[in-house]
């Protein structure tokens, strides 16, 4: 084992307390989170929201402007703005090329839904625990 192995450090865990950890334990944890943050890229986003509302992932990305369609896209948007560091422009761009304020518009509104409608907060909550776990939406 090399000494950079049987090297400890110090990580602040969840709880707020301070945990000697072997290095090369960090490191492969750091390397499954950055792995499972790397999961939550729009692609799945899409995927997962589309199977979620029954839209395919080229009608989300279409000038389609069905109520369905709509917002499985808004909702798409919302989810990649929350759970990727994609800025408004990127996200505007893979949902069909779309202008940045339209993402802007998405997620304001899936936000003030969200806090008013109990199903918009549960579609949310089991998309976020669907995308949490690696699963694909049934």
């Amino acid at each position: 084992m090399s000494a950079a192995e049987t090297a400890a450090i110090q990580v602040v865990a969840c709880n707020g307390d301070l945990v000697m950890v072997p290095l090369h334990q960090f490191a492969h944890a750091y390397a499954r989170l950055r792995e499972h943050a790397a999961g939550h890229g729009i692609d799945l986003i899409q995927q997962a929201c589309a199977r979620h509302f029954g839209v395919s992932r080229t009608e989300m990305r279409s000038p389609r402007r069905s109520a369905t369609t709509v917002r499985t896209r808004h909702v798409a948007m919302y989810l990649a703005r929350e759970l990727t560091e994609h800025s408004l422009p990127a996200i505007a761009r893979r949902f069909g090329g779309r202008d940045h304020t339209t993402a802007l518009h998405a997620c304001r509104k899936v936000a003030r839904l969200v806090e008013a409608d109990a199903g918009m907060r549960a579609d949310i909550e089991l998309l976020r625990a669907v995308l949490a776990a690696g699963e694909k939406a049934a």
